[in-house]
């Protein structure tokens, strides 16, 4: 994404290799390829990798010619080249992005493009993704119209440190008398290093938390360091050049191996692919610059494809918000997509890089400016942008839905507040696991003892036991972690979890449950996977025969009751949320559903226990949350009742309690009021 090129008064002609900005452009082709939903370029986003390895390549061989003419690397000098190539075009796509949304998306989707855009803003938008990707209830990452400047975050933490890293460690050579080209060595085998310790750290969390591995600084630094190695090592290149037609050879074997690995042939993960990728680079970059007189380095040089890798940060930085924003507006084909997204953000990107990009870097006056003023004024910039301009825009999508006859609907109310009831929750739960039994105990009483368990559809249910126990004179503990499903033995769908819920249900099943010795447990749970169809795959099958073998251990072999709570009715999973439904809705009939869960598996599966067991039993809520089942509505007696497309809200679950209560007495399962 970043080209690196000088400003006015550092320009030198002969540094221009255009054959790189060849690269840039074939980088920036697959990752919009892969955006608009390419099939085969189903590898698309080692565009990124390129991008990665490019600029570490690029900013190192900068540093270390600094280096080279004044004995050091001038900070300053190089933080503002950072700030006046960047900040500026970043700012106004940022703005613009949350701005253009707040006309097309409800406030609760609004409200999660703010806070992403905050992050970007300041340049930690890849930590915020890790934070979100692993948070169950967050908003779907995937749909972020700023989730590609994850990449950009990346680079910036690796230019903010690796100036000072790269100094120090080549001032550590030199006081072990490593000057010259043995300092360089030095600091050429800790960068060596470097890169291993991080693609090792990638590889090993690449199956238990793949977000953190594909996201981290930390474990995506192997690709910028294995581009700053290739800068320390400029023998690599120079020996290269002595043999054109093997040179020639890697760089067109470097390409090909890019173009595969960017297709669905190659079945490797995304860390795997981008370890691959990282090598096909460096073969690609040392090819061309040893022979850029070569077949494939006049290729790159043709004139358009030097002009759009030149243009490329511009087109990165638009091309997603692109592709989401038409798909809010139209429904278009994979070929339009792509055309129609190519040509907005290439036309964007060339007015960015004339009329903004290139005069605040070859601007004279700001050469003149003091290095580190501009550096303060460019975070200043970039700080007020995130706290004070992108908190300013409200979502103006109200009212965007058709309607055909309007009397006898409800009218949305118009004080309704879709971002403080999100930000109100689902629910709560006792974060008990491994502490001390009594931690997961909420309510203390003097009648039987009852324990929720589950994951967040128990977690949703606990504002209504709370109530309810509390009325009841009950004691109330649960043993709930979102995401989590209750069998033993199964794993669950986000892998950044899985190691969370092996430990935690291990936790209850041999200490909690035994130790807090609940007379009845109620189980609530959603449908595992999100297959909601009457045809069990595989996984269903595995989860049916672990909830089998699990039982026993919850009932005590017959000695205690178990409640197997049926999931509440579901908009369908990745459908779009009832709650930021009614805040673009006119009247809340427009935001109805059909469950999309009857009929399911899993309930079936309940069903078939309770049969089975004596001490199992089945306890329907639907008519709960979903008075006029199957046809759901997202607002009943004027408080808002689905938190999402598959909970309801903490309100809601506070308004069910004496109804929850009536049908626990009608089973028999706590006394009658």
């Amino acid at each position: 994404m970043d080209d690196l090129t000088l400003t006015s008064t550092e320009r030198r002609p002969a540094e221009r290799r255009p054959a790189l900005d060849g690269i840039r452009a074939l980088a920036v082709s697959l990752v919009i390829a892969f955006h608009c939903g390419v099939g085969p370029m189903a590898g698309g986003f080692i565009g990124v990798d390129v991008f990665f390895v490019l600029s570490g390549y690029l900013v190192t061989a900068v540093l270390m010619r600094a280096h080279e003419e004044s004995g050091r690397i001038q900070l300053g000098r190089f933080y503002s080249r950072r700030v006046r190539r960047l900040l500026p075009a970043a700012v106004v796509t940022l703005v613009a992005t949350v701005a253009v949304f707040s006309s097309l998306v409800s406030a609760v989707e609004l409200e999660s493009i703010q806070r992403a855009a905050r992050a970007a803003l300041l340049y930690v938008a890849n930590w915020f993704f890790i934070a979100e990707s692993t948070d169950y209830f967050a908003a779907d990452v995937n749909r972020n119209p700023v989730l590609h400047m994850w990449s950009l975050a990346v680079e910036e933490q690796f230019y903010l440190l690796w100036p000072l890293l790269l100094s120090g460690v080549m001032a550590v050579g030199g006081r072990l008398g490593r000057r010259g080209p043995s300092s360089r060595r030095f600091a050429a085998t800790v960068t060596a290093l470097g890169a291993v310790v991080s693609v090792g750290a990638a590889l090993a969390l690449a199956g238990s938390a793949p977000s953190r591995a594909y996201f981290g600084t930390d474990t995506r630094a192997y690709q910028l360091l294995v581009g700053a190695l290739l800068a320390l090592v400029p023998g690599v290149v120079g020996r290269a050049r002595r043999r054109p037609g093997p040179a020639s050879l890697l760089a067109w074997v470097g390409l090909g191996a890019v173009g595969v690995l960017a297709t669905s042939i190659v079945e490797v993960g995304p860390v795997g692919r981008g370890a691959f990728t990282a090598l096909a680079v460096v073969g690609l970059i040392v090819g061309v610059e040893a022979v850029p007189t070569g077949s494939l380095g006049r290729l790159l040089s043709i004139d358009p494809v030097v002009y759009l890798g030149q243009i490329s940060y511009g087109i990165y930085l638009w091309h997603w918000p692109l592709v989401l924003a038409l798909d809010e507006l139209v429904e278009v084909g994979t070929s339009a997509r792509l055309v129609t997204v190519t040509m907005l953000s290439c036309g964007l990107a060339a007015l960015s890089h004339r009329l903004l990009e290139m005069p605040v870097r070859t601007w004279p006056v700001l050469d003149r400016i003091p290095a580190w003023s501009i550096v303060a004024v460019g975070v200043t910039l970039s700080v007020v942008a995130a706290l004070v301009v992108v908190p300013r825009y409200e979502s103006t999508a109200r009212n965007r839905r058709e309607v055909g006859v309007e009397t006898g609907l409800t009218p949305v109310p118009a004080d309704l507040d879709v971002v403080a009831v999100r930000n109100a929750g689902y629910g709560t739960a006792a974060r008990c696991v491994g502490q001390a039994p009594e931690n997961c105990v909420m309510v203390r009483g003097a009648g039987p003892h009852i324990m929720l368990m589950g994951n967040s559809n128990a977690e949703m249910l606990v504002p209504a036991f709370v109530k309810l126990a509390e009325a009841r004179d009950l004691t109330l503990s649960v043993a709930i972690v979102a995401g989590c499903p209750w069998p033993l033995g199964v794993d669950a769908a986000q892998p950044e979890r899985r190691e969370l819920c092996r430990t935690s249900r291990s936790d209850f099943y041999d200490r909690l449950v035994p130790t807090l010795d609940p007379d009845v447990i109620l189980v609530a749970s959603n449908i595992y996977g999100g297959n909601m169809t009457e045809v069990m795959d595989d996984d269903d099958r595995a989860l049916a025969a672990a909830a089998q073998r699990s039982l026993p251990r919850l009932t005590g072999d017959g000695q205690r009751r178990v409640v197997l709570i049926e999931p509440i009715p579901t908009a369908g999973f990745g459908s779009e949320s009832p709650l930021a439904c009614l805040d673009t809705a006119t009247f809340t009939e427009q935001c109805r559903f059909t469950d999309a869960s009857q009929g399911s598996w899993y309930r079936s599966l309940l069903r078939r226990l309770d049969e089975g067991d004596d001490a199992v039993s089945t306890l329907s809520i639907e008519r709960l949350v979903c008075p006029l089942a199957p046809v759901c509505d997202p607002m009943v007696a004027g408080k808002v009742v689905f938190f999402d497309d598959a909970h309801i809200t903490a309100a809601w679950s506070e308004a069910i309690s004496d109804d929850l209560a009536t049908l626990l007495a009608g089973a028999g399962l706590i006394p009658v009021h």
